[in-house]
């Protein structure tokens, strides 16, 4: 009751400050009546007298005009008193101003840019001896974190290159407090990545090493989890810069976590630090767990053990209600998950035996905590939609971590399989799910309006909160704000023409001739005939284009509108900067210092606010969720009783469905929407099946269908252009293992008589472009060498193993196809090889280059199959020298079957 109370209370007080303002506002006729009123409603935003509504109402209607006529002025005027220091007009401007900053409203406005131009001066001048100059700074500082909370706001900090100026400032000696200035950059490089640090990485690593040191020095726990909320948000903006263990602040860094991640301390704190963790692994890599920096596995221990506890809580009585708020924690944690995982992966060999043992008993349990949780949700047992966002990033990362464990399926894990599958199909998303890609799709939208690309007639989009809109998209006062150009009002407005010219929208400049701002306000000025709506409606489409529009000329706009204020205006404004000095110097209440990460108030829907801090959520769709089981699958194949499960559940289906979707969206020569990494690990898994269940792979209904997709679209698919190699060459090699199948079973499965007439063309295809892959012509050291052709030379460190089955496949086939044996007689590949055997003249197989030895062993190998599989060939290998090679590198089979025959 009380709390409803207090709630109606603040609403009618903000809206009797609103009327008051407004009125204030209307009927001020000098310079000195209105800024007396900007700085009232200054002092109401700032002690937060009025409601998120009424402030943005207010300040729609009043706008920033005034102010940037004022900063403008101040270029040139000074008052000739000695009492008050020069510029002393732009140090009233920037104060106020930042005061109304903190509204995004005021963040989008075109006129920003002039008092970032502002700011950028007063930074770089570093000149504290001035009288004041300590307040501008606070001003400047409290003007560009305000900014920074806004995406168009970090649009302007770029674009102004206020950025840079940050930058030089915080790793400059006169930066003394550098918390405000390098929250600023934090909340840029987290919302736009480190290409600001692009000319700077000097900057960049002493920045972050001031952090560090700020982290490790003192015992101030307040200080320290503020430096680390700072480096985090830095540290997930990283995706150019290249961090590494070698970067000295990474192993000081990594030091102090081992430090501080065993302090007891609050839970906001606490999550600081497991956040900074997160971060850490995410942008360094897992290699920062390795033992060998803290001098022992302490570290690693710590952050499994941490991981373990988190996971628990969160999916702990996780329901309808709550589940969103927990969505935020709960994903880094996952991927903090997935990187433990890697790292023991990658590093296991580096750690000792118990601590491997500790770590893996960890891992398991989390794992059947996820499983359980899954469980529930399967069964119902928790309200949650099937495909709910936590659902799916649960699955993901118990995907990670079973494809790296070993242990055999459990019931329960099997009891999923059938879950998984479901969460891979066409299924219509769950309303929580379909609202957030809505309300995502609103929030894109808004942005475009804000940043004006998009056109004038969409502006009937209603938002709400807001007032009817005008033809220009943007909403207009409402109707009890609209005077009549008879009524006092619009009298007194006739008497202030230059005003009302600069006041009447969000921006004081035309959206049409923005350059020309100059004479349109002159043409104001003299002829004083301006239409009443155009003066009291809110008219802002100039700022749709204020972008991309260059930076109006300040000095010829403050010639022609200087404000002159008088000296009651200058104590009224030390008295206002007296009380923000006071307010400044506060200490902040503990609840708005020890606020936690996880809020309601964060999950709100993205149209309503365009903030940075707002946490997005990972929109997953169905062929992402079979992305990430695809390797967690190949893991279930060394079980009977999970692959029979797979079979029963149509799971084959589903992957041969999403592979033949890829290869059509690649057949039509579109861009994919799925990596070709998910499509190579389907084929892999396919392959997998027919090697080691070659019963059940000929009983699948879905893999009949899939190889005969294969064998009609596969030479379509490699005389593109550029054919992606990577899904080329696993096609190829899962295509040549299915054949080997169905010829096993050409009795039972009528496909190999149906394509008899594709055959020819199939393998003449598989057979050109494996040869693709490699190219003779003369090196330093000799007169012809084998090269991987330069087309391929980036992928063959993946592709080799693949390239090299392939031919082994053909190999197998050789012996009783007929076709591929008439497609090699034809061929230049066999010749072409043994012509380089020959004139190469080496005595061993090592004295190839590392890179191409694989590759000469395999073909040797094709050469003996072909050899051995039918006269004809035989023939060709001995006409092209194919004994004396064999002879001259020691290849003993090649040489009985070329003797005997």
């Amino acid at each position: 009751m009380y709390a409803a109370h207090v709630k109606k209370s603040k609403i009618e007080e903000s809206k009797s400050v609103l009327e008051k303002c407004v009125n204030d506002f209307r009927s001020a006729e000098t310079d000195s009546e209105r800024f007396s009123n900007i700085l009232e409603i200054a002092c109401h935003v700032r002690d937060s007298h009025f409601t998120e509504e009424d402030q943005r109402k207010v300040l729609e209607i009043v706008g920033i005009s005034f102010l940037a006529r004022l900063l403008n002025t101040s270029l040139y005027y000074d008052t000739s008193s000695e009492t008050y220091p020069p510029n002393f007009y732009k140090m009233i401007a920037l104060s106020v101003f930042s005061s109304l900053s903190i509204d995004p409203f005021v963040a989008r406005q075109v006129e920003v840019k002039q008092f970032l131009q502002a700011v950028n001066s007063e930074i770089q001048q570093k000149n504290m001896k001035i009288e004041g100059s300590k307040n501008v700074y606070s001003d400047c500082e409290e003007i560009v974190a305000n900014l920074s909370h806004d995406s168009v706001g970090i649009s302007y900090l770029i674009e102004c290159g206020t950025s840079e100026v940050l930058i030089d400032y915080v790793t400059s000696s006169q930066c003394h407090d550098p918390v405000p200035v390098l929250q600023c950059l934090s909340s840029i490089c987290k919302n736009q990545g480190d290409s600001i640090f692009s000319n700077r990485l000097d900057h960049f690593h002493n920045m972050i090493s001031l952090i560090v040191d700020k982290i490790g020095q003192g015992s101030d726990l307040t200080s320290k989890v503020e430096y680390a909320t700072i480096l985090t948000a830095f540290l997930n903006g990283v995706s150019m810069i290249e961090l590494s263990i070698d970067n000295d602040w990474v192993l000081k860094l990594v030091k102090i976590l081992n430090k501080f991640i065993s302090i007891k301390t609050s839970p906001d704190d606490s999550d600081a630090v497991l956040f900074l963790v997160c971060a850490l692994v995410s942008a360094v890599g897992p290699e920062v767990l390795k033992p060998q920096l803290v001098g022992g596995s302490s570290l690693v221990k710590a952050v499994v053990a941490r991981v373990f506890v988190e996971v628990y809580m969160l999916l702990d009585c996780i329901n309808s209600d709550n589940v969103l708020e927990r969505y935020y924690k709960l994903d880094k944690v996952y991927k903090l998950l997935s990187d433990l995982v890697h790292y023991l992966a990658e590093f296991g060999e580096d750690t000792d035996p118990y601590s491997i043992i500790v770590i893996y008993k960890k891992l398991v349990e989390i794992s059947e905590t996820i499983m359980e949780f899954l469980s529930q949700v399967w069964n119902e047992v928790i309200g949650l939609p099937k495909n709910h966002v936590v659902v799916l990033i649960s699955v993901r990362a118990l995907a990670a971590m079973l494809s790296e464990i070993t242990e055999d399926p459990t019931e329960q894990l099997l009891d999923l399989i059938p879950f998984f599958d479901f969460l891979c199909q066409n299924v219509e998303y769950s309303e929580d799910v379909v609202m957030e890609v809505k309300s995502a799709t609103q929030a894109a939208l808004e942005n475009i309006r804000l940043l004006g690309i998009q056109d004038s007639q969409d502006g009937d989009i209603e938002i709400q909160g807001s007032h009817d809109l005008d033809p220009g998209g943007y909403p207009s006062l409402p109707p009890s704000f609209i005077k009549d150009s008879t009524s006092p009002e619009g009298n007194i407005q006739q008497k202030n023409k230059q005003f009302a010219h600069n006041s009447h929208s969000y921006c004081s400049n035309n959206h049409t001739d923005i350059d020309k701002q100059e004479t349109q306000q002159s043409s104001s000025h003299v002829m004083g005939n301006e239409t009443p709506e155009r003066t009291d409606t809110i008219q802002n489409s100039e700022s749709s284009s204020c972008r991309q529009l260059p930076h109006p000329d300040i000095s010829s706009q403050s010639q022609t509108y200087s404000i002159h204020l008088t000296s009651v205006d200058f104590h009224k404004f030390e008295d206002y900067r007296e009380a923000v000095c006071q307010l400044r110097s506060q200490p902040s209440p503990s609840i708005s210092r020890k606020v936690t990460f996880i809020k309601k108030s964060s999950f709100q829907s993205a149209g309503e606010s365009d903030s940075v801090t707002q946490i997005p959520f990972w929109q997953s769709m169905p062929d992402d969720v079979l992305g990430y089981l695809i390797p967690f699958y190949g893991f279930l194949m060394d079980s009977q009783a999970a692959l029979e499960i797979m079979v029963k559940n149509n799971c084959f289906s589903t992957l041969v469905s999403y592979i033949e979707k890829s290869l059509s969206s690649l057949l039509e020569n579109k861009s994919s929407s799925q990596p070709e990494n998910i499509t190579v690990n389907a084929l892999s898994l396919v392959e997998q099946v027919y090697t080691y269940a070659p019963v059940t792979a000929a009983d699948l209904k879905c893999f009949q269908s899939l190889f005969e997709l294969s064998v009609l679209s596969l030479p379509n698919l490699l005389s593109l252009p550029h054919p992606p190699p990577l899904v080329s060459l696993k096609l190829i090699e899962a295509s040549l293992t299915s054949y080997r199948i169905q010829m096993r079973g050409s009795k039972r499965n009528p496909s190999l008589q149906r394509l008899k007439h594709s055959k020819t063309r199939l393998f003449k295809a598989v057979v050109d472009y494996l040869s693709t892959f490699y190219t003779f012509r003369p090196s330093r050291r000799r007169p012809l060498m084998i090269f991987i052709t330069g087309e391929f030379r980036d992928i063959w460190i993946l592709g080799e193993e693949v390239w090299c089955g392939c031919i082994a496949g053909l190999s197998v086939l050789l012996r009783s196809v007929e076709e591929l044996q008439e497609v090699l007689l034809k061929s230049i590949v066999l010749p072409d090889f043994l012509d380089f055997l020959k004139d190469f003249e080496v005595e061993d197989l090592k004295e190839f280059p590392s890179e191409v030895s694989k590759l000469v062993e395999f073909m040797i190998s094709l050469i003996e199959a072909a050899a051995e599989s039918c006269a004809p060939l035989r023939s060709l290998i001995l006409q092209y020298n194919g004994l004396a090679v064999a002879k001259q590198l020691n290849f003993k089979k090649l040489q009985r079957i070329l003797t005997i025959s």
